[in-house]
């Protein structure tokens, strides 16, 4: 029952930090992922545990800390494959993607979102083919490659 309750906090935080990220609020948003982190690594939940880093990474972007995002954003992919969470692997891709555009890597954040991208299509799931091609787009456009963005979207 307490590993339980465990794992109902951490989801709680998790969804904490997904509310101040969306609030713009960078440090809650990292202070709640990072809680919801441990909770999930006492309970062993490795598919949850990059759920939390994906959280924070994302926090970490935010910030424009995009060095740390994409070390953290790897790390939780390194969990996401080891644990076959498809789903996590794609955003997290795109996330890469977007931590390396902040970092002037074009090239690292096209691939990335390229294999995101592709990874998606597979998956059949539209939200995350629409984080995938909001990557892409955005790697298009900073190359000022405009019309590969708009036949991107296509």
């Amino acid at each position: 029952r307490e590993l339980t309750d465990r794992k109902g906090e951490a989801a709680a935080l998790l969804t904490a930090a997904l509310v101040h990220r969306g609030r713009g609020a960078a440090d809650e948003s990292l202070h709640a992922a990072r809680e919801a982190l441990k909770l999930f690594k006492d309970a062993g939940d490795r598919k949850m545990e990059s759920a939390a880093l994906f959280a924070i990474a994302d926090a970490k972007c935010l910030a424009q800390d995009y060095k740390e995002a994409v070390a953290t954003a790897q790390e939780a992919l390194a969990l996401a494959r080891g644990v076959s969470y498809r789903r996590g692997e794609a955003l997290l891709l795109a996330l890469i993607s977007s931590a390396r555009l902040g970092l002037g890597e074009l090239d690292d954040a096209m691939a990335s979102a390229r294999e995101a991208m592709t990874l998606c299509a597979t998956l059949g799931d539209a939200g995350c083919e629409d984080a995938a091609m909001d990557a892409l787009v955005s790697v298009h456009a900073a190359r000022k490659a405009f019309d590969q963005a708009v036949d991107a979207i296509r």
